[in-house]
This record gives structure tokens, sequence and C-alpha cells, in this order.
């Protein structure tokens, strides 16, 4: 049998014990509900315009089975950038938020599964491409975890997450070749960098394997699972792995990484997880090595090297690992720490699926299917094929319910929020709740989180402020980085009950930021931003967001963009800002896409450049991002730099309206009364005219009746 264990093929935001955290899709009736993100209440929708300034492992060991973001930070600053933080836009935003897939908000701004993502202007010959997996974010929300079932997850956001933005009406904008960066001299040529030392992996040669070795690890594996009706006990599981471990056991070492991480049977220590990952993996383990290098990339904040991660999946690969050949494809479509190349990510691909296959033959572990279905659904790797997909799905969840009733937590756990939404089996609330409760009672981290969660909004149980902190209490101290983050911003802010403990909240959110958080990075720079509970310091808050920049965390880029153009707690810089823009734009960040194009029609921090501003413009509306639809709309219909087209005039204020853009409504309620674009309708024209007569957030906004102006190139 092989080490191989459960491993999760979703992008997930890594951490040491390999629980996929990327929150899963909001559903009323499911008690999987995850709040909104920092990034969502954050950040405004609608923007004022820019005032122009100037092979198998060896040793490997017996086949087993591993059980495998919140609400924004508080008070608005009046230093906070000019038009970006009414009560308007923080409900749009969150309206948004709903709309659009929840991540690492991770930075949430990526296409959905299923759309077609625009193709905007690229910022240089040099710059990186927008991205074009679901889900793409930071580094390490690529890695593939080799202890998790959390692909379940990945599936749910896949098919039951919100809907991408309708198809865009067709266009034929120009997409400019260069943004911002200026053409090379073609006379000089360009130097070419020595570039960093390889890096060395220290590995210990194989050592002989003692038997009463594999003996301890076997009833190791007995006791962590249970037998029949015996529940697991993993007290007994970790004195019987740190035997094994004691005798040089690769995969016993790599348990009690998984023991340590998870303080099941051990105290729980991250930092002791690691040394174990690590030794492991020096000893040849090849799911050690990948989990090695989801800490790396993205985990304990320390114990960060992105190269360093790189060569221990690049080993790993070389002994075999799928997953390892996964992660590096994911890697190599999206140039994150590594060349962009799609060639060698499909065929990182190809040799993913040729593993894949032969695992799927020998075993009937629901994992690799789920991983086969994802390549069928992406076209990675092998020809798109949705009905394979489908296939491969339904009998991997038949798989999950199988592993189920073996006392696995994770597979518990992830198959009450399949019956929470019906995915792939029946819907069955009553069986839902049960499930994640069973989890919890249990001690598994994101059950306990998902429990608190469902108190806290009454989903499913009844509504309990004090059950549900109790709940994500418990989570925080098993280090869920969900509950740390969710907890801290309730202590920042004093809400469910709790009293305000500014210096609890900052604690529990530096805790989440050290277990590879994105989100608990970005509120802790809105924290020291704003001034929340804490004395305001714009260096420390630009270093949060540089941090989270650093790993494509969109809103963070976008936020540093603002902070340049508005000179707020930064020195005023319009190309810093329009560079900050850029940088979330290739992202997929609707509102940076727009502020960009909003540059290049003034020429603020760029050269104007009206067919970059619409191109910009474009992505953003693509994106399903109002102001930007209002501004299309308002072109198309004045026929300013696009030729005049009533029916796409109508068709981009029809999408704003809905979003309750007031001065879409008020478009389209004129161009319906006079029969530009649609047909002539006297009673729809009225219902989009009260609408926007009646619009709560114009009231609000514009007390005296004035009315606001659209921000057009």
């Amino acid at each position: 049998m092989s080490e191989d264990t459960k491993s999760s093929s979703e992008p997930i935001n890594s951490s040491p014990d390999s629980v996929a955290r990327d929150p899963e899709p909001e559903s009323p009736d499911a008690p999987l509900s995850s709040t909104d993100s920092p990034a969502a209440q954050e950040s405004p929708q609608k923007s004022e315009p820019v005032e122009a300034e100037s092979a198998p492992d060896s040793q490997s060991a017996p086949e087993e089975k591993t059980p495998s973001n919140a609400s924004g930070p508080a008070d608005a600053s009046p230093k906070a950038p000019k038009g970006k933080f009414s009560k308007k836009e923080a409900r749009r935003q969150a309206q948004q938020a709903k709309s659009t897939s929840p991540v690492d908000s991770p930075a949430r701004s990526s296409p959905k599964e299923g759309a077609s993502p625009p193709a905007p202007p690229s910022a240089s010959d040099d710059a990186a491409p927008t991205a074009s997996s679901p889900g793409a974010s930071a580094y390490a929300k690529y890695l593939v975890g080799g202890v998790a079932l959390a692909v379940v997850v990945a599936l749910v956001i896949i098919f039951l997450g919100p809907k991408a933005p309708e198809e865009a009406p067709p266009e034929s904008l120009p997409a400019p070749p260069s943004a911002l960066a200026p053409a090379a001299d073609a006379a000089t040529p360009a130097a070419t960098p020595a570039g960093p030392p390889p890096i060395v992996l220290e590995l210990i040669p194989p050592q002989p394997v003692a038997p009463e070795a594999v003996t301890f690890y076997e009833d190791g594996l007995k006791a962590e699972f249970g037998e029949g009706e015996t529940p697991p006990d993993y007290a007994k599981a970790a004195e019987l792995y740190g035997q094994s471990a004691d005798l040089g056991y690769p995969p016993a070492l790599f348990k009690l990484a998984y023991l340590s991480a998870k303080g099941l049977g051990l105290p729980q220590d991250h930092l002791k997880a690691y040394e174990y990952y690590r030794e492991a993996a020096t000893r040849g383990h090849g799911e050690a090595m990948v989990e090695l290098a989801m800490i790396l990339a993205n985990g304990l904040k320390d114990k960060r090297d992105v190269p360093q991660s790189i060569a221990w999946l690049e080993k790993a690969a070389e002994l075999g690992r799928y997953d390892a050949y996964y992660n590096l494809g994911l890697l190599s479509l999206e140039g994150l720490g590594i060349p962009l190349d799609e060639a060698k990510a499909q065929e990182y691909f190809r040799k993913t699926y040729e593993l894949l296959q032969k695992m799927v033959d020998s075993s009937e572990e629901g994992r690799y299917r789920f991983h086969l279905a994802l390549l069928y659904l992406n076209g990675w790797g092998v020809e798109a094929d949705p009905a394979l997909a489908d296939d491969y799905l339904a009998k991997a969840t038949e798989s999950l319910q199988v592993e189920a009733e073996r006392y696995n937590l994770e597979s518990i756990l992830t198959l009450g929020l399949l019956y929470s939404s019906g995915t792939f089996v029946p819907q069955d609330l009553d069986r839902a709740l049960e499930l994640v409760q069973k989890a919890a009672d249990a001690g598994e981290p994101r059950a306990l989180s998902r429990l608190g969660e469902n108190y806290l909004a009454g989903v499913l149980v009844p509504l309990d402020e004090a059950k549900g902190i109790e709940y994500l209490e418990k989570a925080a101290a098993l280090n869920e980085i969900d509950a740390l983050l969710r907890l801290g911003l309730i202590y920042l802010e004093g809400s469910y009950g709790v009293e305000a403990d500014p210096a609890k909240g900052l604690e529990l959110l530096e805790r989440a930021s050290f277990f590879g958080s994105l989100e608990a990075l970005y509120a802790l720079g809105q924290v020291y931003f704003r001034g929340s509970g804490v004395t305001a310091d714009a260096a420390k808050a630009v270093a949060y967001f540089e941090e989270a920049s650093s790993f494509n965390h969109a809103q963070s880029r976008f936020f540093l963009a603002m902070m340049s153009l508005e000179g707020a707690g930064v020195p005023l810089d319009t190309v810093k800002a329009a560079d900050w823009f850029l940088k979330s734009a290739e992202l997929n960040h609707p509102e940076g896409a727009f502020q960009l194009g909003l540059l290049y029609a003034r020429g603020v921090g760029v050269p104007q450049n009206d067919e970059r501003a619409i191109a910009y413009t474009q992505q953003a509306a693509n994106l399903g991002y109002g102001p930007a639809q209002t501004t299309l709309g308002r072109l198309y219909s004045d026929g300013r730099l696009v030729a005049q087209d009533f029916v796409l005039a109508a068709s981009w204020f029809e999408k704003a309206a809905s979003q309750g853009e007031r001065d879409a409504q008020i478009a389209l309620g004129n161009m319906y009364a006079e029969g530009q674009g649609v047909e002539k309708d006297d009673f729809i024209a009225n219902i989009w005219l009260e609408l926007a007569a009646s619009n709560p957030d114009e009231l609000e906004e514009n007390p005296e009746g004035t009315e606001d102006a659209a921000p057009a190139p």
C-alpha cells in the first residue's frame, strides 16, 4: 500500500493542518455560511471620478485514509480615501460580495467557473497576465494539500456558487498591448540577471525500515480511524506513531505532523507539525514534501519561502506525487513563483492525469476521482468533458459516504456540507446539521467554526449569539483561521454581545495572519489605517497591505492604489496609484480596472489613452461592476469614443440599473419612454424612474436632491 492519503485539489489558503480555508458559497439554508470578508465590506462599490493632477515515494507506508472570512474592519477615518467608504458603497460592496466567489476574497475577483472572462489590456510585455484559472489569488491558494479531502468544498463553490456576470454584449473594443511600462529601447540590450542560486534540498538517503516500525504504524492507523463501532483513539494513535517515528519511519513522522497540527491526541503545535513535516520530507516522504511546500508558501509567517516551496514540489513530482504535478501546473498557468508557461502547465496536468488514472484503477478513494473531475471540467491535460467530470464526481461522492462511516472527520464534515447544499446528493438539512454537529463534537475545527456562524445567524439552529461565540472560541483555540479572523473583528467592534477588546481582537487577527490568512493581513492594515482601537499608523497599515499584496490579494492592491491616488496616509503619487490599480486589475478586481480606465481617460498617472480607458472600463463592466456598466451605457448612448448603439446602451443600463445604480435607472427609464434601443413602454419607463426617485441610497447621500455625476471616461 502507498503512503498516499487524502488531499485537496482545490486552490486553498494553505495552513499546517491542510484544511481548505476558502469559504464555501453562502446559502440561506446551509450550515456552511461564512461572513463577508473584510475586503468585501471595506471596499466601496461606486468610485468617484478622479481629478486630473499633474514515481511512488520511497519507504512507502501502508495505505491509509487521513482526515484531512469575516466582517470587515471597523470605523471609518477622516483620512480614508475620498468617496470610498459611504454607507451606500458599503452596502453595495456587500451585495457584490454575495454575487462573486468569496476567497481568499481572496482576492475573490477572479472569473467564476463557466464564465468567459474579459480580455483586458496587459500591463506590459513583462507584466503578469490576468488570472486564467478559477480562484486565482495568492500563490499558496493553488496548492493541493496532502491531507484534507476539501476538494469537495471547491466543487461546491464551482457548481453551487454564485453565478458569473452575464456575458457582455458583443464588442469590438481594443485591447492595447501595453499599459504602464514604457517601450523597451531596442538599441539597448537587456541585462541578463544572474538570478538566485539554485535551492539545494537536504535529503537523507533511504534507510532500512525496521519491521516493528511498520507494526507500530499500522496499529496507529487502526487507533486513529477506529474499527467497526470503535471510535478513534487519537492519544493511542499518537503514542504508536511516536514509537514508529523513533525508529525513523517517515510515514509515522508525517502522521505525527498531522496530529500535532490538528491537536488530536497531542497538544496542538503548528511549529512542531512543521518540524515533523520537514523531517519526513527530508527522509523522502512525498506527501510530507507537498505539505511542507504549503507551509513554506503561505503557512506559518516566519517560515514562508516561495522558492524553497517550489523546490519541494519539484522533488515530490520526481517521486511521482500527482498533487505536486498538479500544483506545478497551476503555478505555471499563472506564473506565480515560476515563469508563466501554459504549454508547460499542460505538460504538468497531463502527467497528473496519467498518475490519477492509475490510482483510480487501483483504489476506491474518492479524492482521485474528484481530482480527475477537476481536470475534465477545466480541460487541463485532457480535452474538457463535463459529462465525464459529472460521472467522476458522482462516484467520488459515493466513496465519500463510505469514508464518512469510518470516522473520517473531514469526510463527515464535507458530506454534511454537501447535504446542506444538495450537491451530488439530495438536499437534507437535518442530515447536514447532524453530520456537522458530529464532526464538531469530535473537535473538527472547521465544523466548530461553521456551527458558531450558524448560531450567530440563526441558520438551521435557533439564534443564540452566546453559543455562536462559544463555538467560535473553541475553533479559534484550535487555530481555525476563519474563526480567528471572525472573532478578531468581533472583539475589535464589540458586537454579538461581546464587549469590545481591541487588544484581544488584534491578537486574534495576528494569529490568523500567522497561519496564512490574507484577509487577516488586510483587516490588520485597515485597523491601523483607521486607528480602530489602536493608534493610527499608516506605515504599519501599508506594511500589512503590501504583505497581502505580495500574495496577490486584490483588495489590498486596490486599497494601496486609493491611498496613493488621494494621498491618504502616504504621499500622493498618481503614477504609483496607476501601478497598483493595474496590479489589482490583473487579478480581475472590478474597481481596480474601472479606476485605471478613469486614469487613462484623464491622463492621470499614465498617458491619456481613450482605447485603454474603454478597454479597462469594459473589463470592469464584464465583471459586473455597476458604475462601469453605467459608463459604457452612456458611451454607447452618446456615441462617444464608440459607435452609437442604443441597443447596447440599453443592455448595459439594464445591468447597472438592476444593481441599484440610480443614474442607470434614470437613463433606462428615459430610453423606455422614448423607445430608444428598446420597445417604447411607458409603464416600464415609469417603474425605473420611480425606482430612481425612491432610491434610498440617493436620498441618503444627496439630501438636497442633487444628482450624482456618473464616472465616465
